[in-house]
């Protein structure tokens, strides 16, 4: 079996105290998504694999050096989870007593865990960066916040075709996504890689979009359509960027704001300078 790692997408399915180290490879084709579940007994080897999926997904080579950068950060990832469940409170002190769960957490996994072990994880994610320096500590909050389902999901509240029913739509750096307003369950996953064509209507406010599955229509509620229409366009611009290539700037302006013969003021030299930064 041959897996590539255009349009697919490698999802975490981890649980330390049950021993339970999975992933979810979604892997896109013409007439339908297929599913590959990855079970393994131990963390190195899920960590392994996971980096090697990661890389794959970023369309990056197997090379040492940011293979192993990669698989550091899962690891660093994969450690703090391991110490925030088998520390049984013993990092536990009367600060504890002090900490307020519901100042530290949202209402959503209040419910799900007890307000004790709401403290005691939070003081063991503590003790576990007591040691760091500042900057070190705030590379590892990014590689955790990378590390996460939804990092780098941007969602807006829209309205399909026709349809009354209120929907989100998640854009990420290789695909939309159309989520349950209220049970925040994945509907529908289409990737930029099998997108024929999309538009915007500025006149009746809709985005178009041509995909190999289906022909969409959005109405967007919680924004203006033009940030929208950014989103997508940048999206689409930076999948389509070489580290090596130059910057085409006219390709960036023409696929975030629709226009090809200026740069709205900016100036080539100014934006140009802006994408580097």
């Amino acid at each position: 079996m041959c897996v590539t790692g255009a349009g697919a997408e490698a999802l975490s399915d981890m649980d330390m105290v049950k021993k339970k180290f999975v992933i979810n490879l979604v892997m896109p084709s013409s007439d339908q998504t297929g599913e590959l579940r990855l079970i393994f007994e131990t963390s190195d080897e899920y960590c392994s694999w996971m980096a090697g999926c990661r890389m794959a997904m970023k369309g990056r080579p197997l090379v040492k050096q940011g293979y192993e950068q990669e698989l550091s950060s899962i690891r660093a990832f994969v450690s703090m989870q391991n110490k925030s469940d088998s520390s049984g409170g013993a990092s536990s002190t009367d600060h504890g007593e002090e900490l307020k769960p519901e100042d530290l957490v949202g209402p959503r996994l209040l419910k799900k865990k007890k307000p004790k072990e709401v403290v005691r994880q939070v003081l063991d994610a503590h003790a576990s960066m007591l040691n760091l320096s500042v900057q070190d500590a705030k590379l590892q909050y990014i590689r955790n916040w990378q590390a996460l389902q939804d990092f780098g999901i941007v969602y807006f509240l829209v309205k399909q075709g026709r349809s009354k029913k209120e929907e989100l739509l998640g854009i990420a750096y290789n695909r939309l996504i159309l989520i349950d307003l209220h049970t925040m369950e994945h509907r529908k996953t289409w990737r930029y890689s099998a997108m024929r064509s999309w538009n915007v209507n500025w006149e009746s406010k809709q985005l178009r979009i041509d995909h190999e599955e289906d022909k969409l229509v959005f109405q967007c509620l919680s924004a203006d359509l033009k940030i929208l229409h950014e989103f997508i366009g940048g999206n689409i611009w930076l999948s389509l960027r070489n580290d090596k290539d130059q910057l085409d700037v006219a390709m960036f302006v023409k696929l975030t704001g629709g226009v090809t013969n200026n740069l709205q003021g900016w100036g080539a030299e100014t934006m140009t300078r802006f994408l580097q930064s």
